[in-house]
């Protein structure tokens, strides 16, 4: 093993496309989760659209879509 610490790698999401798909069930709890998804994705530098649908039977439609 090479010590302790961490490596020092920036995620380079360079060329990545990523769909989040939410239901617009518990509204806050969801906008939360995808401001922290989409702000992590922005600072590797990931392409991210967000879709919201109506309700959990709708995300596996939407995601094979």
């Amino acid at each position: 093993m090479s010590g302790s610490g961490s490596p020092d790698m920036a995620p380079r999401g360079d060329g990545i496309r990523l769909a989040i798909i939410a239901a617009s069930w518990h509204e806050n709890v969801m906008t939360g989760l995808i401001a922290g998804a989409s702000r992590a994705c922005a600072a590797a530098g990931v392409e991210v659209t967000v879709i919201r649908v109506a309700g959990s039977f709708e995300l596996p439609v939407v995601a094979k879509a």
